[in-house]
């Protein structure tokens, strides 16, 4: 815990301290508590966001405490970004945290991997249409934080992401993930549980986006049969995959068929393939023995 005193003792004790230590003590802080002491002066916002590579943002994030270090220019070291909208964020709206997301992105980090989990764009009766465009602004936000200094992201993971009521959504993502000037370092992409939001996007698989990839997560997409063709005609232009997780897309012995189709040139350098859950039947398991992935 920090020091039981007041603000301007607790200061000086900090102060104390070099550099190189001091940045090593706050990282080893919770969150919570490392952002608390941006409010002890005018030098503390920066020097708290200097300590930041991993920002998490959910319901027990302090939202004031990381725009007052956004907005002192903090966070210019971070490298990743976790925004978990799944239980909400403790009476803070939704536009409340895509504005502290655009504070960030003032700060020009070069961000390396952002995962996005629990967006709800569905509609519910109690909601105020004004929380449905506050997620919509995150989620864009997000994007282009994504997008930021230097094109340096390498991970984008989507988790849990449910589009069905918000096209808008669906229309953004694909376009960034088609658009092959934008993140040129993308490496691992993951989107899982979020079957809409695959259905939509897996043209850009077949695209140049799909050449970059290392590792693809697609796990509990819906894929299904037809969709398991589709991926199975982008893997040959995927030369760099070393990495396919389907796992529970209701794939089938037609779908697996289909994939090992398409994995046969990739047999000798993908190190990881995960096709649980599926319904492969006997079928299946040997299309894709014969293709020498059994």
């Amino acid at each position: 815990p920090l020091p039981p005193h007041s603000s301007e003792a607790t200061m000086d004790f900090w102060s104390q301290l070099d550099a190189p230590l001091l940045s090593r003590l706050l990282a080893a802080l919770p969150q919570s508590e490392t952002l608390a002491l941006a409010a002890l002066g005018r030098a503390w916002p920066c020097l708290v966001g200097d300590t930041f590579r991993l920002l998490t943002i959910g319901p027990g994030t302090p939202l004031a405490a990381v725009a007052v270090t956004a907005a002192a220019g903090g966070f210019g070291r971070l490298r990743g970004l976790q925004l978990d909208g799944r239980n909400g964020f403790k009476g803070a709206s939704w536009a409340s945290v895509a504005a502290v997301i655009d504070r960030i992105r003032s700060c020009q980090p070069q961000l390396e991997r952002l995962v996005l989990r629990g967006i709800d764009f569905r509609v519910e009766e109690q909601e105020e249409p004004d929380e449905v465009a506050g997620k919509l602004q995150t989620f864009q936000s997000c994007l282009q934080l994504a997008q930021g200094r230097g094109a340096t992201l390498r991970q984008l993971e989507l988790h849990q992401i449910t589009v069905a009521d918000c096209p808008a959504a669906l229309e953004l993502f694909a376009e960034v993930l088609a658009d092959g000037e934008v993140m040129p370092a993308l490496e691992e992409l993951q989107v899982t549980g979020c079957g809409a939001v695959l259905r939509r996007v897996h043209e850009a698989l077949l695209s140049a986006r799909g050449a970059q990839l290392v590792r693809l997560d697609l796990s509990a997409g819906e894929l299904g049969a037809d969709g398991a063709e589709v991926l199975g005609a982008a893997l040959p232009t995927m030369p760099r995959l070393r990495a396919l997780l389907v796992s529970d897309n209701g794939i089938g012995p037609q779908g697996a068929q289909a994939l090992a189709a398409g994995l046969v040139g990739l047999k000798d350098t993908l190190h990881e393939l995960d096709l649980t859950a599926n319904g492969l039947g006997v079928e299946g398991l040997e299309a894709l023995a014969s293709a020498g992935l059994g």
